[in-house]
């Protein structure tokens, strides 16, 4: 779960990220170490 408004949540890093990892389990591949927001 993300921390952000209905309307921010894209706009936000974090949102992204917890998205593609979430995108990423369901194909049956490993998320990447290096996102967006740890890259910060």
């Amino acid at each position: 779960m993300v921390p952000s408004g209905h309307v921010g949540a894209t706009r936000s890093e974090e949102t992204i990220d917890e998205l593609r990892r979430i995108l990423y389990l369901h194909i049956g591949r490993r998320f990447p170490v290096e996102t967006a927001a740890s890259a910060r």
